[in-house]
């Protein structure tokens, strides 16, 4: 039985940890709500664009492929999905669920650069827990 007077778990053992965390972080990415885009017009193609939302979070991140891949059928096509596990810093502001996530930096896979740049993945799940040392998201991306 515990003492009155102690903790077996300090308050602040997150976030004393959270830097060993992050040392493993060695991606860049932007998340945005796409709910805050804008159109604009696009003299050079004569078309309406579509301008990105600000970023809520610009910044370091591990990007792991989960073994989670689904082929199904939409609409008579064949459907490809990824699902990947993102770590943020540990403090980073508040995410949604439905956001977009853009790999912009990935030196030991730049096809996740490549991959993201037109087609981002899609936070399914903002992760919580009493002890955490980064914020964890899953996120989906359709490959196809």
């Amino acid at each position: 039985m515990p003492f009155d007077t102690t903790r077996v778990i300090h308050p602040d053992w997150s976030k004393h940890h959270a830097p060993v965390a992050a040392g493993g972080m060695n991606a860049t990415v932007v998340i945005r709500n796409p709910a805050e885009a804008t159109t604009g017009y696009d003299e050079t193609t004569d078309q309406q664009t579509s301008i990105p939302g600000p970023a809520h979070y610009d910044g370091p991140a591990r990007v792991q492929e989960l073994n989670d891949s689904h082929d199904a059928a939409q609409a008579d096509q064949q459907v490809t999905t990824r699902t990947y596990l993102l770590q943020l810093h540990f403090d980073a502001p508040r995410l949604e669920q439905g956001w977009h996530v853009e790999v912009t930096a990935c030196a030991n896979d730049t096809n996740l650069v490549t991959r993201t740049a037109d087609r981002p993945m899609v936070v399914t799940d903002v992760q919580s827990g009493s002890e955490r040392f980064t914020r964890d998201l899953v996120a989906t991306i359709n490959l196809d």
